[in-house]
Formats: C-alpha cells, structure tokens, sequence
C-alpha cells in the first residue's frame, strides 16, 4: 500500500497543509507530482521513415491539487484563501509521502472555489507552474574540510568544524538524487593562492579561476540551476574558459579534489550540495 500524500504549501510568511482528515483540508485529488512534462522536438528522417530527436528536456511542470474545506469559519478560510492563492504568488511546495520529504519552487498560476450549496463542503481548485521542473531534497548536504593548522579559521557560512583539521584536498560527495546534484562550493584561503579551482574526478569536469585569493578571502562557486556563477565577496571571477558548471556532480560517489596554481596547503572547503529528483 503506497503511503498517503501530505502537501504544505508556504508563502513565507503563512502556510496551509492539505492532507487526511487530521489536516487543514482533505486532499480530492492531485497530480504532477510523479513527473514532469518531456518536451521532444523531431527532425524529419529524409530517406527513412519517421525521424530523428533534434533537442529533448523536461519541461516546466503544474502541480493541480483539489481539497475540500468547510465549519463554522468556512468564510473566513475562503477570504484567505483566494488571498494566498493570488495568480503570480511564488510558493514552496513542501510534499511528504512516509518518511520522504521534497521541495519545488512555484508560483500560483490558478485558483478557484466551487460552492454546490451553503451546507456543503466547498471544493477549491489549485495549479501551480514549477518552472523549475525537479523536486529538491529538503535538506542539503554539507560537506566540510580545513587544512592542519590551529592558525586558520574557515568562515562558517556552512555548518563545519573549526580548528586543526587533516586534509588533503579531497573531498567524497554521494549524490543520492535522479539527476546531476546542484552544488555551491565555498574555497577560503589562510594565505595568498593564484587561480584556485574544483574539480570532479569522477568526471573530469573543473571549474577555476583566475583571481588571486588573498588571506580570509572566500570563493564561492555555485552549480544551481539558473544560478551558475564564480564570486568573490560579491563579486564576480574571472572564469577559466575550460571551467563546467553543468552536471559537475553525478548521480552516486563524487570524489573531489580542490586547490590552486600554488596547491592546496592553504586553501579550505565547504561543500553544499542539494538531491534532486524527478517526482515524489
């Protein structure tokens, strides 16, 4: 028997749960939560029959849910409702199913409330666009590692351990998601390094720059959708041409190793990186 869905739906400043009957509102139905939508475009095949795909993605998925509300307040919640629910809205759209927790990001595209009589229940329906079409875990992971001195301190923006650490500039990520992981990398240096990088080994893929890190300066690196960028203190890097940000961490075990022209002695790492998946 497959466990029920319960959906929390936040925007950011209120939130309402539709699940049993032990929730706000009883979930009707609900759909676009197992996958999202597969655009393919064809060429023609010329001498042979049919054709050929020319590009392929997953497109941007709607989530539909229909729940039913009513009581003493029935009014009450309809006034709130249609004030949460206002097309454009950006939501996070948290789904649990068991022990299994996702995330997706969206905005609400349509809403309306169906009223048969005064005495019923009022039945609402709901869609909401995911332009980004993968659930994220709910959690990221992170992944920490300092060089061995007492005298450097890695700025904690990421959970991590401070003081004396053994490291060699390597680092193991296990991607537990369908698809290519998102990651942001912060590199921080206790003493001057010329053109510090990442790089995957699994896969060759790199990512470097050419800045020098001064002392106490942090590069961040990020591989989130839509988001892919190089920055120290805000501002941008210049990248190294032969730099991958796309589908840098693969699906299982990563083995990563940073550093820079000048090695790795003075350089730490924190890893942050985020599952993602094709539905729930």
């Amino acid at each position: 028997m497959t466990e029920k869905l319960i959906i929390t739906i936040d925007n950011g400043t209120r939130k309402f749960t539709f699940g049993d009957e032990f929730r706000d509102f009883s979930i009707l139905s609900y759909s676009g939560f197992a996958a999202a939508d597969f655009d393919v475009k064809l060429s023609s095949g010329g001498a042979s029959d049919g054709g050929y795909i020319s590009t392929a993605r997953l497109g941007s998925r709607t989530l539909e849910i229909k729940f039913d509300f009513g009581g003493k307040n029935a009014e009450s919640v309809r006034q709130s409702l249609i004030s949460f629910f206002a097309p454009g809205k950006p939501l996070t759209v948290t789904a649990q199913r068991g022990s299994v927790v996702r995330t997706i990001e969206g905005r609400a595209s349509d809403f309306d409330i169906a009223e048969s009589n005064r005495y019923a229940p009022s039945v609402a329906s709901l869609s909401v666009l995911c332009p980004d079409p993968f659930f994220k875990a709910a959690n990221s992971v992170y992944v920490s590692a300092a060089v061995s001195t007492p005298l450097f301190r890695l700025p904690c923006h990421f959970p991590c351990v401070l003081g004396a650490q053994s490291s060699n500039g390597e680092l193991e990520i296990f991607n537990s998601g369908d698809v290519h992981a998102e990651m942001v990398v912060e590199l921080a240096a206790a003493s001057s390094v010329t053109a510090p990088y990442i790089l995957n080994r699994t896969n060759g893929k790199r990512i470097k720059v050419g800045n020098t890190l001064s002392s106490g300066n942090v590069l961040t690196i990020s591989t989130v959708r839509r988001a892919k960028n190089a920055v120290i203190g805000g501002t941008r890097c210049l990248i190294d041409p032969s730099s991958q940000f796309s589908d840098f961490l693969e699906v299982g075990l990563n083995q990563l190793s940073y550093g820079s022209d000048d090695g790795s002695a003075s350089l730490a790492a924190n890893v942050q990186y985020t599952a993602l998946f094709y539905g729930i």
